[in-house]
């Protein structure tokens, strides 16, 4: 695997992880049902094209938070 391949996956590695912790601080203020999609790309400033390209809504932005984090071994 090259250098190039192995620094991308981590990059993304710390993307899907920061859009978890970011939705799971946000549950400490709010109910996970009134967070949005919205407020998790606001937080952290990522465009919606980012956080699809890890998770294909809430739902599934939900449930590998709950594996968190063995979904990103």
């Amino acid at each position: 695997m090259s250098k190039q391949i192995i620094e991308l996956s981590l990059i993304e590695e710390r993307n899907c992880e920061l859009i978890i912790k970011t939705f799971l601080d946000l549950t400490d203020s709010k109910k996970v049902e009134s967070i949005k999609v919205n407020d998790v790309i606001q937080e952290i400033k990522i465009s919606k094209g980012t956080f699809y390209k890890y998770f294909s809504g809430k739902t599934d932005l939900i449930n590998k938070s709950v594996d968190w984090p063995m979904s990103l071994t």
